[in-house]
């Protein structure tokens, strides 16, 4: 697809912000969890799959002691796997906002299940983080360290990052009553800011061309990041006959309106939205993809109809 870059633009009570260029970096909600999965994913192959006694007592770079141990086997999560947290259909939940970190972890680790594993899709940006956190088990490394080895290094991606990120790299984004400021240049969701700005669902930061160069590579089978059998496995679908197709880590295609980006993709595209107002869509099939960058939050999170305007967007663009 072309590209269409936004102009300059003021929001009600915000100061007037230069706007986005194309070497500029944007919060990529759908791509940071996508990145930590296929790093975790090459941790454990070059890791020698340690991470079974490893993630009962690893000490992430932001917590002061071990996580609790076994946090799959909390109160009512028997069943639940690895795959239930990438698919995802593990049916962890927890609350947003929770601080400091050690508080959120422990709660996170001791949370039951809102539904039976297998049973029901529906999107867990806590299963996202258990993952990050397996990550950093099997790679003996942070995430910061690990997206790069595994991922930002083999593809190029220089000016892809966990923030913060200096002003004049990022736009304004939402006018945060939690933290009673208008964002910019860091993490937009509470959760990530919580853990210090790296966490396995939020936190990545990223300028187009580094998704672009992303998507190309996963158009065309990611090559030299991931074997073509565990390419296959992640992006092919694994909750049909539930309420929504899921991939590991990414959505599937779903029928008709059912879908995000509508229904111009063929039936083995894969992508995934971003509460930012962002996308990343690919069709293997044909090796083409979308990229949709903008800043839905700003100067707030109130819904606007973004829905819509993704869904012609890709209309327009396929």
């Amino acid at each position: 697809m072309g590209r269409l870059d936004a102009g300059r633009r003021r929001g009600p009570g915000v100061a007037r912000d230069p706007g986005l260029g194309r070497s500029r970096a944007g919060r990529h909600g759908p791509v940071g969890p996508r990145l930590r999965d296929e790093t975790r994913r090459r941790a454990r192959r070059h890791g020698t799959r340690r991470t079974r006694r490893a993630r009962a007592r690893s000490t992430p770079r932001h917590l002061p002691a071990p996580l609790p141990r076994h946090p799959a086997r909390a109160p009512g999560r028997r069943g639940a796997a690895h795959p239930h947290l990438g698919a995802p259909r593990s049916g962890a939940d927890v609350p947003a906002r929770t601080r400091p970190a050690r508080p959120l972890l422990d709660g996170l680790a001791r949370l039951p299940l809102s539904v039976p594993p297998g049973e029901r899709v529906t999107y867990s940006s806590q299963g996202f983080m258990l993952l990050g956190l397996l990550a950093e088990a099997a790679g003996g490394a942070g995430l910061e360290a690990l997206v790069d080895r595994y991922v930002g290094t083999p593809l190029g991606l220089r000016g892809t990052g966990f923030g913060p990120v200096p002003p004049g790299r990022t736009v304004e984004t939402e006018e945060c009553p939690w933290r009673g400021r208008v964002v910019r240049g860091e993490v937009h969701d509470e959760n990530a800011v919580v853990l210090g700005g790296v966490a396995g669902h939020a936190g990545l930061f990223a300028p187009l061309a580094d998704v672009e160069r992303l998507a190309r590579s996963l158009a065309g089978g990611a090559p030299g990041l991931l074997r073509p059998g565990t390419y296959a496995r992640m992006t092919a679908p694994h909750t049909d006959g539930l309420n929504l197709r899921r991939a590991l880590a990414w959505q599937g295609q779903d029928p008709g309106d059912a879908s995000p980006v509508g229904g111009s993709f063929g039936p083995g595209a894969y992508g995934h939205t971003g509460f930012t107002g962002t996308s990343l869509w690919i069709d293997p099939a044909t090796g083409r993809y979308a990229v949709l960058l903008t800043n839905r939050v700003h100067p707030s999170r109130e819904e606007r109809g973004f829905g819509a305007l993704r869904r012609e967007f890709h209309r327009l663009g396929w």
